[in-house]
């Protein structure tokens, strides 16, 4: 069901908006995500105090959603999805978006496979830190959502500045910092400072990688390709503590996030290092 509804609203949204509208509506849909987080994990956090079964009853809040979506969401008119009129298309050769997906795809399998560590493994952290509750662990987790937010809001001014590729340059060398601050900490205050400056790198991860697709995509397979990405998305998410248990097990818990941060600083120094080999896809028209 989540997966379906990224796919759609990420969709729609390459279909309402172009140009700089769709640049400000990417960045501001990656902030109400993050914020999204911050709600329902806190929330989460403080029910898990109360039963393990409680937080679960979050989930029934989406019904209150059902309503505001018949009434404000509207199938695009005038669309041409038949990808026949090249005044339609992005400036993008058939090897070129094969090679943006590619990039895309692997960026976002990566991203959120390293993200992740944060809230699948930082609750065992605090627990070795601090024996504190499970309303803490909440707190944290809401405050890495909430300065995602921060970095979504963040997009737009560096996205006018940057290509993709260095946005994404941006988004890891922020996170591996933060990584290293978790690695060093020594106690569970000195924690915060690296979830908050990790969760602001992870705040550019959707974002870049729905923009730069949107943009490259041709109208007809627009929803193919992004519901391309939300399976990367959830792949990264998977195999997260698949691929850190060894990481681990080499060294400990909180060792397996330097070690993580440390390898992550060498992603920015790649992706600085390559030439951009996508050039900007030129304005698409909508056809009316």
């Amino acid at each position: 069901a989540v997966a379906g509804i990224m796919t759609v609203c990420s969709t729609l949204a390459g279909d309402y908006f172009e140009g700089e509208e769709r640049n400000s509506f990417m960045s501001q849909q990656g902030a109400f995500m993050a914020a999204g987080g911050v709600i329902y994990v806190a929330l989460g956090g403080w029910l898990a105090d109360l039963g393990w079964r409680v937080p679960f009853a979050l989930y029934g809040s989406s019904l209150l959603f059902v309503p505001l979506i018949l009434i404000a969401l509207y199938e695009p008119k005038g669309v041409d999805t038949s990808a026949t009129d090249s005044a339609a298309m992005p400036a993008t050769s058939g090897r070129q978006l094969l090679a943006t997906l590619v990039t895309v795809y692997s960026l976002c399998i990566i991203g959120l496979a390293i993200f992740y560590m944060i809230p699948v493994q930082m609750p065992f952290l605090i627990k070795e830190l601090s024996a504190s509750g499970n309303w803490l662990i909440g707190v944290s987790i809401a405050g890495t959502m909430l300065f995602g937010a921060v970095g979504s809001i963040l997009y737009k001014p560096l996205k006018k500045r940057f290509h993709y590729q260095y946005v994404y340059a941006i988004s890891f060398g922020v996170q591996a910092a933060g990584y290293v601050f978790i690695g060093l900490a020594g106690n569970y205050i000195q924690l915060i400072p690296g979830l908050l400056i990790a969760g602001i790198g992870a705040g550019l991860l959707l974002p870049n990688a729905g923009l730069w697709l949107v943009n490259v995509t041709p109208v007809a397979i627009r929803g193919k390709v992004l519901g391309g990405m939300t399976t990367a998305v959830f792949i990264g998410q998977f195999i997260s503590p698949i691929v850190l248990r060894p990481i681990i097990a080499a060294s400990s818990l909180q060792g397996s996030f330097l070690w993580v941060g440390a390898s992550m600083a060498l992603l920015p120094l790649l992706l600085f290092a390559i030439p951009i080999r996508w050039t900007e896809p030129s304005p698409e028209r909508v056809l009316s």
